[in-house]
């Protein structure tokens, strides 16, 4: 058997970027892009009519419906479907409101295929993808709040020991590994063991996506 093509959907209300992106991503041979649309609501119609893709590259600015609400529908009613943002802005804010609704990713219209396509790539195998310039704002940010904050009604961060939870907040850091085992007084092997029991009561596959779930749930406060 071959192996399978990954299906993207493009959603953006330029008409020209739509069209190049499909020419660009289908031209790889590996993915596909199996629709399009101007705006998150003719997005809407189009799954509800058409196959469901499995990464949706989406522009924040659009008419009628734009990326955060689409970003709400698709995480109400298609939750296992990746959304990759692709915007021109690059605020914190941007980036901060995206990750809350829960967006797998998000790179800058300036990128290159080459990116779009290690974007591609990363989120099928980790499950989220930020460009490094991103990655260096939200680590800013989370470095300049406590994570120390009142308790939330999460079941997957309730479902953390205190140690484990110790260790989420440690990894929303710029702490090596190491640093980390030196501050909690722990073996590597140890370190291990606690790195895989959040990954699995989180249900993440990286420390990006611990972190992205942290924000998320609320035991960050940014």
């Amino acid at each position: 058997m071959g192996t399978l093509i990954t299906k993207i959907a493009v959603v953006d209300d330029h008409s020209m970027i739509r069209q190049a992106l499909t020419t660009l991503i289908t031209n790889t041979g590996i993915y596909s892009v199996i629709y399009d649309a101007g705006n998150g609501r003719e997005l809407q119609q189009k799954m509800q009519e058409h196959e469901i893709p499995d990464i949706i590259l989406l522009d924040i600015a659009m008419p009628e419906m734009d990326g955060y609400e689409t970003t709400l529908w698709l995480k109400q009613h298609y939750p296992d479907v990746k959304i990759l943002i692709m915007s021109v802005s690059d605020s914190q804010e941007t980036l901060l409101q995206m990750v809350k609704l829960g967006v797998n990713g998000f790179i800058l219209k300036e990128s290159d295929l080459e990116e779009i396509l290690l974007a591609f790539k990363t989120l099928k195998k980790h499950g989220y993808y930020f460009t490094s310039k991103l990655q260096g704002y939200m680590t800013s940010l989370i470095n300049r709040t406590s994570a120390h904050q009142p308790a939330i009604f999460d079941t997957r961060i309730q479902a953390l020991n205190p140690q484990e939870k110790k260790f989420l907040e440690l990894l929303c850091t710029e702490l090596t590994y190491n640093e980390i085992c030196s501050l909690m007084h722990i073996s590597y092997h140890t370190l291990d063991n606690y790195r895989d029991a959040v990954y699995k009561k989180l249900n993440v596959k990286s420390r990006t996506g611990s972190v992205l779930y942290a924000v998320k749930s609320g035991l960050i406060q940014v």
